[in-house]
């Protein structure tokens, strides 16, 4: 897939991000390392500029990285090191915001001036960003917020902007109405966005995330290798609060002792698993999957579970509907809600009880599950091509 000569911007694309690696967990994390594969993959120089820490569960304060630009699966990466952080004060003051206390204008500007952060990657942009297409993501690290503010008029800001407490810190509103350029990932993200800060002058495009449609997995593989035998739901990403993920497995076990159902749950990603002490036997951490597990489990899944309140995309839903599989995801969600109404992909729920009737009615009715799935399918097939997103971010720079 090679892009028109007119259309492919006449300099390099850099994603600017605290941090970068393939084999790094995350939404944003996955979101940057797509757009930089299917960019090259169409003709353009999309890069990568980010510090030396390894990933988000690095100590900041290290560089795991030597800095540098260096190619990595076949992406120009460009490290820079991190500056020395105050850990206990920043963690501190996270603690608040995730907890949802209110915090001082100077705690919400030492949140990001005690995050994660590069002077040297500042000093860079300051000197280069003429020269460049460069993109922030995401938007809650002192990497994107001290970035944009280097940048100038010549950033854009990716944000994943959630409906968590980090958003309506002071330090936020000033970057996004600050950035020239915004793309968010999905219509209820941009809606949210533009009702909490002054954007409406400002370029704005909604492109979310493609896949690569001949991806398959085979159920049948990932059985045999992790000895599953029953039917089962799956989820698929970090196993914390921060993903409602106890919710689900709290769900789940209620839901065993109140219908005799021939049902696991396999939970797989980073972290470990918040299961219930005597808890169910049927609810199984797989710890991290392969790319190639994971393909063979959603293949294989009655459905993908997705519980989470706070997504501004959701990229394991598109994962699920590539497969054919249907999703189950949180009401209060408006992203993934929205997404499931748009594909007509799955279902949704807001208390026990709903949790209980989706996943008995797709049990039972296994046919409305498989209908539910192939719509899924339909939809990323005709909205998430590659080249088709592509075309729209390089038209929109």
């Amino acid at each position: 897939m090679q892009l028109p000569e007119e259309i492919r911007p006449r300099k390099p694309v850099v994603f600017v991000m605290p941090w970068y690696g393939e084999r790094i967990t995350g939404g944003a994390e996955a979101l940057c390392r797509d757009y930089c594969h299917a960019l090259r993959s169409a003709g353009v120089d999309a890069r990568v500029a980010a510090t030396c820490c390894h990933d988000a569960q690095s100590d900041w304060n290290r560089n795991q990285h030597a800095p540098g630009e260096r190619t990595e699966s076949g992406v120009p990466v460009r490290r820079f090191p991190v500056c020395k952080r105050d850990w206990l004060v920043f963690d501190q003051i996270n603690r608040n915001l995730l907890n949802r206390y209110p915090i001082s204008p100077s705690d919400e500007r030492r949140f990001f001036e005690e995050s994660i952060r590069s002077e040297a990657l500042e000093e860079w942009l300051r000197e280069s960003a003429a020269e460049l297409h460069a993109i922030f993501l995401p938007y809650c690290f002192g990497s994107t917020y001290f970035g944009v503010r280097a940048a100038g008029e010549h950033g854009t800001l990716l944000p994943c902007l959630h409906q968590e407490s980090y958003a309506w810190m002071q330090p936020v509103r000033e970057m996004f109405e600050r950035a020239p350029r915004l793309i968010f990932n999905s219509e209820p993200e941009r809606r949210f966005a533009n009702q909490l800060f002054k954007l409406g002058h400002k370029p704005q495009i909604v492109l979310g995330c493609g896949v690569e449609l001949e991806r398959r997995g085979e159920a049948e593989r990932f059985r045999k290798k992790f000895g599953v035998e029953r039917p089962y739901l799956l989820y698929l990403g970090r196993k914390d609060a921060t993903k409602n993920v106890p919710l689900l497995t709290q769900f789940f076990e209620r839901l065993l002792e109140a219908a005799p159902l021939e049902l696991d749950l396999l939970l797989a990603g980073p972290d470990r698993a918040p299961l219930a002490r005597g808890g169910s036997s049927r609810v199984r951490d797989l710890g991290m999957l392969t790319d190639q597990d994971k393909l063979d489990a959603l293949e294989g899944c009655l459905a993908l579970a997705q519980p989470s309140l706070h997504e501004s995309l959701g990229i394991v839903l598109l994962e699920a509907w590539r497969a054919g599989r249907p999703v189950i995801v949180n009401d209060y969600c408006d992203v993934t809600r929205e997404l499931c109404s748009q594909a007509g992909g799955g279902l949704y729920f807001r208390d026990f009880f709903e949790f209980r009737e989706v996943v008995e009615r797709l049990a039972g009715q296994p046919d409305e599950a498989a209908q539910l799935g192939a719509q899924g399918r339909q939809w990323v097939e005709r909205e998430c091509r590659w080249e088709v997103l592509v075309r729209r971010l390089c038209e929109f720079l």
